[in-house]
């Protein structure tokens, strides 16, 4: 039997005071698996529309970590932040229709022969 994580393990380190739970947990799913998909097979054969979407879904995923990452290192006003991540997230779904990165990017190919 084979285990599959699903996060990267940390060492845990006593001196630094770690403020992480899974919501804070960045993990860019759609930026990720274009990269992948582009790295062994070259620049999907998109047509400009669904292209500039596919730009898109990475450029939101990572102005989401960006956020998450400012949020985690402010103190005071830790939660000033949530209404941005919120509004890009929305943003996201739209772009997304909250479809698997597999499915997303067959529903773009198939539009982009449309």
């Amino acid at each position: 039997m084979q285990m599959i994580y699903l996060f990267r393990l940390k060492w845990y380190n006593p001196d630094q005071h770690l403020r992480e739970s899974l919501v804070n947990f960045t993990v860019m799913i759609y930026a990720n698996f274009f990269s992948s998909v582009t790295k062994d097979n070259g620049q999907p054969n998109l047509n400009a529309d669904q292209f500039r979407r596919m730009m898109n879904i990475v450029y939101i995923e990572g102005v989401i970590n960006g956020i998450k990452r400012i949020k985690e290192k402010e103190k005071g006003q830790y939660f000033k932040y949530d209404v941005l991540i919120f509004k890009h997230d929305s943003v996201l779904t739209e772009l997304t229709g909250n479809l698997k990165p597999h499915e997303l990017l067959r529903e773009m190919y198939r539009l982009s022969r449309n």
